[in-house]
């Protein structure tokens, strides 16, 4: 094990928490309210340097002269510094001997955005760690990095000390003390307003994730005060974000198809008012960006999966703007069956109006909770609420093929491909995302490389005992998102099709150790 570095590492504020000003086009604002900045220079950005150069014509950027004074300009700036190595860049003195040195400027159309927890994964590996001045070759980082640095869960850093003492574990991950870089990260990010995270969707959703890792109120009951719940907790959180880095809005969750019942005779919901309240105001906050948006007009989609057809599936592998294409010959035509028109307007207003009910179902959600917390018993409005979960029992009884009426299935978007036929809260939808490229390095440590994945696969069954505040007690039972984490040869990223196919054919991988305190595998 690598002895500990004898003083923290550097670890400013990166400059992506500035966010810089300007006035960018119309599609670069839409990308900046998803995701954030961009990691990289932007045309925008270029233009402002040009324009306080007064090289507005194109023609004078071409002289040799205008070019020095470009880079000059550029060098005596902040633009185009990089923070998330997004590629191959090597670095090495005599005898492996490495150094931090800095990322190339970089300049790009539509950069790939910052985002807190690939900053964190960046300074939690090479050749951020150091001892006594010396890279380590820590070359793998984990999720438990993310839950710890960005999330804010102290649940995980007793498992990440662990891992720290154990030189046998995983291999260019464990066995090495990182504390300093995992403690420097952590203050960071903690010392952030929340107009920080909440600027754009990608961490309003970590920020609503964050909520999660603070202890509860004596207030709450005992059981949601134990290692195991806050285990659970933490697992929880690290599923929302593998969806996250799946895709940056709100990707579908695993399904949830419980036997048909006449009703729930109570409920109990995760007491974290917060949680709630940050996810409803997120909601909000995306609708009113997306009416700065006018929409209209039709735009033809070839359809993803032809079996809403009754045809063979197709394979797809491009995408242009007039929709997807298969890998046939250029000259190859679509039939017409085949392509739906999507009405933008319409749509924009649907996605709008799912919004505004996501919004609605979290503040019903927060008022339970506090309720709960509160230590006080449900109301018969809350009662009706959770009954109402996945049907409308009230209004449909217990009869008949399930309609999906209840608030639950209804916070699941259909997009426009949905047939009709299946709701999307029915389907098995698992989702894998690489997130770290660990690169092959034969010279200094003899690391073939790896992948680093994150993956969310069944549904799986909890039962979790309250104490009431009127001294009754019960055990509650329903379905938790499962989360995995493990890599793949260095090269080998998997898509969603070979996910699901594998634990199909050969299951899910095993949990992580640090589960076995709230999961029971057998």
């Amino acid at each position: 094990m690598a002895n500990q570095a004898s003083s923290p590492p550097s670890m400013a504020p990166p400059a992506s928490i500035a966010w810089k000003n300007s006035t960018p086009t119309s599609i670069a604002t839409f990308l900046q309210g998803l995701g954030g900045q961009s990691d990289a220079m932007t045309v925008v950005e270029m233009l402002a340097l040009l324009e306080s150069l007064s090289l507005d014509d194109v023609s004078a950027v071409t002289s040799e002269e205008n070019l020095d004074t470009i880079r000059d300009a550029l060098l005596a700036s902040s633009y185009g510094v990089q923070e998330i190595n997004g590629g191959k860049h090597e670095f090495a003195g005599a005898d492996c001997d490495h150094s931090v040195a800095p990322l190339p400027r970089a300049f790009s159309l539509l950069g790939q955005r910052w985002t807190p927890d690939a900053w964190t994964f960046q300074k939690v590996v090479f050749s951020e760690v150091t001892v006594d001045g010396l890279t380590v070759p820590r070359r793998l980082p984990s999720s438990l990095d993310v839950a710890y640095s960005t999330l804010g869960n102290d649940t995980a850093y007793p498992i990440l000390l662990d891992r720290m003492m154990d030189p046998s574990g995983v291999p260019f991950r464990d066995g090495f003390d990182y504390r300093p870089n995992l403690q420097s990260a952590r203050a960071t990010l903690d010392a952030q307003d929340p107009e920080f995270w909440t600027e754009h969707l990608y961490g309003s959703w970590l920020h609503s994730l964050r909520t999660l890792s603070p202890a509860l109120p004596q207030s709450a009951p005992d059981t949601f005060r134990t290692e195991a719940w806050k285990r659970r907790t933490m697992n929880t959180q690290l599923v929302s974000w593998t969806h996250l880095r799946h895709d940056t809005l709100l990707y579908a969750k695993q399904s949830f198809t419980p036997p048909a019942l006449c009703e729930y005779p109570d409920g109990y919901v995760d007491p974290y008012p917060a949680l709630w309240q940050r996810l409803s105001d997120m909601a909000q906050k995306y609708r009113s960006f997306l009416s700065t948006y006018s929409l209209s007009g039709t735009m033809g989609i070839q359809i993803r999966d032809l079996e809403i057809l009754g045809d063979t599936p197709l394979e797809l592998s491009k995408w242009t703007t007039m929709g997807y294409l298969t890998d046939g010959p250029p000259e190859q035509s679509v039939p017409d069956h085949k392509v739906i028109d999507v009405d933008r307007g319409e749509r924009l207003s649907i996605i709008q109006a799912h919004l505004d009910n996501f919004s609605t179902q979290c503040l019903k959600l927060k008022e339970t909770a506090a309720h709960q917390l509160a230590g006080q018993m449900h109301t018969e409005e809350m009662k009706t609420f959770v009954g109402n979960t996945v049907e409308t029992f009230t209004l449909v009884g217990c009869t008949g093929d399930r309609r999906y009426s209840g608030w639950f299935p209804n916070l699941y978007f259909h997009n426009a491909f949905s047939s009709g036929e299946d709701h999307p809260s029915s389907k098995w939808n698992p989702s894998v995302v690489d997130v770290h490229t660990d690169s092959v390095d034969t010279v200094c440590f003899g690391d073939p490389g790896a992948v680093l994945h994150e993956g969310v696969g069944r549904a799986q069954f909890m039962l979790v005992a309250v104490k009431h505040p009127d001294g009754s007690t019960c055990a509650y039972g329903g379905p938790v998102m499962s989360h995995h984490e493990f890599t793949k040869p260095h090269g080998v990223r998997m898509s969603d099709e070979e996910w699901k196919s594998q634990m199909a054919q050969e299951g899910e991988p095993a949990p992580a150790d640090w589960k076995q305190g709230f999961l029971i595998t057998e």
